[in-house]
């Protein structure tokens, strides 16, 4: 009997966005989607935020995304 067994990478992405954390993770994973296929799971691991003159400019997302490991 052969066992299939998947093998999951993970690799961290920092996405930003001037207007929302929502749009920070988005853009995160938009990006990714560019070169990785096979995406499983997000996952958000921090929010931070860039300040200018005492406002907001900048969100931040850290994210951890996983990913299937493709068989050649």
């Amino acid at each position: 009997m052969i066992i299939s067994m998947n093998v999951i990478k993970s690799i961290e992405l920092v996405g930003s966005s001037p207007e929302s954390f929502d749009d920070a993770v988005k853009h995160a994973i938009a990006e990714a989607k560019k070169t990785l296929r096979n995406i499983r799971r997000v996952e958000v691991v921090d929010f931070e935020v860039l300040m200018e003159n005492d406002e907001i400019s900048l969100y931040q997302a850290h994210i951890k995304l996983f990913f299937m490991v493709e068989r050649i």
